[in-house]
């Protein structure tokens, strides 16, 4: 169990809410059924303000949040806010009308309104935001009733956040990757401005279970096989991976798809019969089959990959 993973059981207390992306809840007969996440961004853990615009923290702050709402079928309706600022961010008004404006175009797309929130001082810029949302279908990280066998999607492309923010970490990394330097803006977009996959909603009446890549394919893909107890056997080779990506050395490529994190690819479980109605497109694959049994096995074509110690997503702070 990871030190996250750790935290969060000594937290729980044996909660049956907690343990997905977002935590269904009951009791409100009129609004359905009721799905809240929440996600924060730390100054120096997941942005750096000569990294990053006001407006891409707003947007990469609603997105991270709205994500954990669509891989469990649900519309995102409410959010609130809360922001820890120091002297510095508060005192700059061009800084923060730019955050608002980007924030409030954000929630937009989706219908949602901002109903609350907190201010408080701090030393470091801290923003919190949570999101309620309805749905008719919760899409847990569980398969109730695991098929004889069924297939792993992916949908959206893998490793970009992770590539772009490599080339913010080790200046030396793109000297050596095929001259990247030439195209830095286009490798570091889907680190500094990710989106969720709303595309999930074309295929999301076949998902037995969801979740999105947040903290890297590998902590993904442990957390499925661990709550449906399946054995889940995934071929990287399959995997979209970012076009970017895609021009690394096999054993480059493998390890930044093992790791990537933040792309918010909908990673989900689903019945064999329904791949003739799965979406064509670059971005969307068939990335394994998912067996009963326990477990995560890695493969490259038929050859079997060994998973490094230590593997995982790692923020810069």
């Amino acid at each position: 169990m990871n030190k996250e993973r750790n935290l969060i059981a000594r937290l729980a207390r044996g909660s049956t809410l907690i343990g997905d992306d977002a935590a269904l809840l009951s009791g409100f007969p009129e609004s359905g059924s009721v799905v809240v996440a929440v996600d924060s961004l730390v100054q120096n853990v997941h942005f750096r303000h000569d990294w990053f615009s006001s407006e891409q923290i707003a947007t990469k702050l609603y997105e991270m949040n709205v994500s954990d709402l669509i891989v469990k079928g649900a519309m995102p309706r409410y959010a609130l806010l809360a922001m820890s600022l120091s002297e510095q961010t508060a005192r700059n008004a061009e800084w923060m009308n730019a955050f608002s404006d980007a924030l409030e175009r954000a929630m937009v797309q989706d219908g949602v309104v901002l109903a609350g929130g907190d201010t408080t001082s701090s030393a470091v810029d801290v923003f919190s935001l949570t999101l309620l949302g309805t749905t008719e279908k919760f899409i847990s990280r569980r398969v109730v009733d695991l098929p004889q066998r069924a297939l792993l999607v992916a949908d959206g492309y893998i490793g970009g956040s992770e590539l772009g923010l490599r080339s913010f970490m080790d200046a030396g990394f793109l000297e050596l990757h095929l001259g990247f330097r030439d195209v830095l803006q286009a490798i570091r977009e889907p680190f500094l401005s990710p989106r969720a996959r709303r595309s999930f909603r074309e295929w999301q009446h076949c998902a037995l279970a969801a979740m999105d890549q947040s903290d890297s394919l590998v902590e993904t893909l442990q957390l499925l096989s661990d709550a449906s107890v399946a054995q889940i056997q995934v071929d990287l080779s399959k995997v979209p991976a970012s076009p970017f990506v895609e021009l690394l050395p096999e054993k480059q490529k493998q390890e930044i798809l093992m790791n990537a994190a933040e792309d918010f690819v909908a990673i989900g479980i689903v019945p064999l019969e329904c791949a003739m109605s799965f979406p064509v497109r670059k971005d969307f694959g068939i990335i394994g089959e998912v067996l009963p049994g326990r477990g995560v096995l890695y493969y490259w074509g038929s050859e079997q990959l060994a998973v490094p110690e230590n593997t995982g997503y790692r923020h810069f702070g």
